[in-house]
């Protein structure tokens, strides 16, 4: 709830009914490119962002369900460890699944997809009656879950993800599970937590500038390039073909600035990412074989013209 107000506070009235990808990725929700380049921390910050009211209420509703329950047979410690270990597992899962493709993703339901499935797992491996009534019911709404999950615009990798990490953790912890009274005040493990979860926002604040989208790079890149700035784009496209290697707009205009700047091998290479990429690119093959010829390799230049997509010409309106 901190976090949400706090980005609340930053964003301001105008994303009161639901954070804007911009917002989502500076504060540092899950982007599988600017995890590319180093900021591996997302996996544990993005388990405490949520993109709207509803989301963030529905987690909440149902951490309240399961949290408890399991808390009093796990302990504060275990509990905690779990929910970190699922909602991690759920991040891992949800990377994976989207590394190529990649999408923003943020929310607590990897982890409390994790509890659930571990208290079906804690249920079954006491074996009581009630355990077993639990574990029952468990099974029922993580069913329910990944149903919801597969029906809308939901990463639902995520949920698999803290699922499996989930059941795993409870089933390794074992069978030494028995009911108590909970545990009263913060206790050494939320601390501990806190301060974690405190230092990865505060690597995500540091790094607020560099939380950018490879769209807003390009477009970045595309400006110096009109305005006759080559050398300040390069570096905004190396690092777009950086963190989205199967982008072949970035890989293409990458290579059309390396060839300004006549670094033909390095833009042979680049226009040739682009060509695969994108194979009906004709302008990704004429500068391909335009970077071949500047450096004398006339045969394989042409060769890659023969490959390239033909294209319709388009007609001239004075009909010359």
């Amino acid at each position: 709830m901190l976090i949400y107000a706090l980005m609340l506070v930053q964003a301001g009235d105008r994303e009161f009914g639901g954070f804007s990808t911009h917002t989502l990725v500076q504060a540092g929700a899950l982007y599988a490119p600017l995890v590319r380049e180093g900021q591996v921390w997302r996996a544990l910050t993005a388990m405490f962002i949520h993109l709207n009211p509803l989301h963030i209420l529905m987690n909440m509703i149902a951490l309240l369900q399961v949290g408890p329950l399991l808390e009093r047979y796990l302990g504060r410690a275990r509990f905690v460890l779990l929910y970190v270990v699922a909602g991690l597992g759920g991040s891992a899962l949800s990377l994976a699944w989207h590394w190529t493709d990649p999408i923003v993703a943020a929310g607590a339901s990897g982890a409390i997809s994790g509890l659930i499935l571990a208290g079906a797992v804690v249920g079954h491996l006491i074996g009581t009656p009630q355990a077993r009534s639990i574990r029952n019911s468990m099974l029922i709404w993580a069913g329910i879950v990944l149903v919801y999950g597969a029906s809308g615009n939901i990463d639902n990798s995520a949920h698999l993800g803290g699922m499996i990490a989930g059941a795993a953790l409870a089933w390794l912890m074992g069978r030494r599970f028995a009911a108590s009274p909970p545990e009263r005040g913060l206790g050494l493990e939320s601390a501990l937590l806190g301060l974690l979860v405190a230092g990865s926002f505060a690597l995500a604040a540091l790094n607020r500038d560099q939380a950018v989208f490879v769209g807003d790079l390009i477009n970045q890149g595309v400006a110096y390039s009109r305005a006759d700035k080559p050398a300040a784009a390069l570096p905004l496209y190396q690092r777009a073909v950086k963190m989205e290697p199967t982008n072949a707009v970035a890989q293409f205009d990458l290579a059309l600035t390396l060839s300004s700047l006549k670094r033909y091998p390095e833009a042979a290479a680049a226009a040739e990412q682009a060509a695969t990429l994108d194979p009906q690119n004709a302008n990704a093959f004429a500068t391909w074989a335009d970077a071949l010829d500047q450096q004398g390799q006339t045969t394989a230049a042409a060769a890659v013209r023969a490959r390239a997509p033909k294209t319709t010409p388009t007609p001239n309106p004075n009909g010359q």
